[in-house]
């Protein structure tokens, strides 16, 4: 049982009937080689381009464009991640690609819109962008029927594509934009100074606090003189009308000594010379008489001293009027005095006020140079942000830097040779094999008889033939001209 059950397994009869048709499975293996090998002499040779960009951290994603920062701003959070997606998204669009097929094959532009249509939707397969996961990398790839085509293709997109990141990056008018309107404002900042200065020489100060400072200081000095003047003109008064009363009182040889302030310093040398006079004619007296030459010498002097001081010395009358003169022309000065400190303090208080007028206009004036001073310099600084985006566009500098310019690779990536001789090897084997059972399981019943009885034979089995009960070789049974049916006895 297990011999038989062996030798009637399906891969037995697979075999056999492989064995059997091994004309016909050859024949099918050789025809699926031999289309497989025209079809890589055939079909035409597909080669590829590939390039890398890389994205890195500068002007376009680290700083914000002139013309958004002019007024207020609101934080916006944007990943690396959506840096990338929007690049390859950018690289996908049909407007940078339809530009790239219009330049690679410019001929397409005379085509039929349909034509055209079809022509370039081809072409848009044969690019192939995308971005591995974690990466700042982006990869693009392109096919072409020459490598010559293919490195001339994904060339030409990238040059498109940095010319087209660096105008969307920046607004190309913004320069223009902030020199116009510094130049606007420079006229205004012009114009609000000239008008501060005016007011400022109107009111004749150079600033408000220093000017008040200043005419604050005058005027407490003036009021301090003021008050000085007043004591002393008071403190004159009084004395004066003192003076009448106690100047009769007062000794003679002390009231010339108080017409100027202060002792007589001649009437007082005078008088010590006639003092020591008198002691030296006693002396000499003492020791002579009075008719010696000597002595009529020190008498002469003497008389002709007392005769000096007498006219010297003023008499009681004159000595009074001139002190009382003196106190009136100080009681005079004083008054004087203090009718100009009081003309310069009303001056001063008149100045204050028209400082207090003035402050109003000029601290407007004041705070709208400084609001313009401010917005000017703003603009300045984002008008030199503006020439130095059109500086680095010109020169091509962005944040995207090909890391792998387009390469030039000679090995067509389609069709592959292996790969296809591979499957065409299976398909024929799989062929040869469907080929020989079929042709066994349809095949005639006398070449199945004849088939089984060499399989009998070669296995050494006995073999018989027998007729079915109740048929006739005349056909009473059946039908006359019938086939004989065969059965095979193991």
């Amino acid at each position: 049982m297990p011999t038989n059950d062996l030798l009637s397994s399906p891969l037995r009869t697979s075999v056999v009937a492989l064995w059997r048709y091994k004309g016909r499975a050859a024949a099918v293996f050789i025809v699926t080689m031999a289309a497989a090998v025209a079809a890589l002499f055939l079909v035409p040779r597909e080669y590829e381009s590939e390039a890398r960009l890389l994205v890195r951290i500068g002007r376009e994603n680290a700083a914000l464009d002139p013309t958004a920062s002019t007024g207020h701003t609101i934080a916006l959070s944007s990943t690396r991640e959506t840096e990338i997606n929007s690049i390859v998204e950018h690289l996908r669009s049909r407007s940078l690609l339809e530009r790239t097929f219009v330049l690679v094959e410019p001929e397409s532009t005379s085509a039929p819109p349909l034509e055209r249509e079809m022509a370039f939707r081809s072409f848009q397969k044969t690019v192939h962008i995308d971005s591995p996961r974690a990466s700042t990398v982006v990869l693009v790839q392109c096919a072409a029927a020459t490598p010559q085509r293919a490195q001339k293709t994904l060339a030409t997109l990238l040059d498109l594509y940095l010319d087209e990141h660096m105008r969307i990056s920046r607004n190309l008018g913004s320069h223009a934009f902030f020199v116009k309107q510094s130049a606007s404002l420079k006229e205004q900042l012009d114009g609000a100074r000239q008008g501060l200065r005016d007011a400022k020489n109107k009111a004749a100060v150079a600033s408000l606090e220093g000017g008040r400072t200043a005419l604050e200081s005058q005027i407490n000095s003036v009021e301090m003189r003021l008050r000085e003047a007043n004591a002393s003109l008071a403190a004159s008064r009084a004395r004066s009308a003192s003076l009448h009363g106690e100047l009769d009182d007062v000794r003679e040889a002390l009231l010339g000594q108080l017409v100027q302030g202060s002792p007589n310093d001649g009437l007082a040398g005078m008088r010590q010379k006639l003092f020591e006079l008198r002691a030296r004619q006693e002396e000499i007296l003492s020791t002579h008489t009075d008719e010696h030459p000597r002595a009529i010498a020190i008498r002469l002097e003497l008389e002709g001293l007392e005769k000096a001081l007498r006219a010297a010395e003023p008499d009681r009358h004159e000595i009074m009027q001139a002190i009382l003169a003196r106190e009136t022309s100080e009681q005079a000065s004083l008054a004087a005095q203090k009718e100009q400190l009081e003309s310069q303090l009303s001056q001063l208080n008149r100045k204050l006020l028209e400082l207090n007028e003035n402050e109003r206009v000029i601290a407007g004036l004041t705070t709208e140079v400084t609001q313009l001073e401010a917005t000017y310099l703003g603009y300045v600084e984002k008008t030199e942000e503006a020439r130095m985006d059109e500086a680095l566009r010109a020169d091509r500098i962005t944040n995207v830097s090909i890391l792998q310019p387009a390469s030039f690779v000679p090995k067509p990536i389609r069709p592959q040779k292996a790969s296809v001789l591979v499957m065409a090897c299976l398909l024929g084997i799989f062929g040869a094999f469907a080929v020989a059972l079929m042709s066994d399981q349809y095949g005639s019943p006398h070449r199945s008889s004849e088939n089984g009885t060499d399989a009998g034979a070669s296995t050494g089995r006995g073999v018989s033939s027998a007729k079915p009960h109740g048929a006739s070789p005349s056909g009473k049974n059946g039908k006359r001209g019938d086939p004989e049916r065969h059965y095979v006895k193991v």
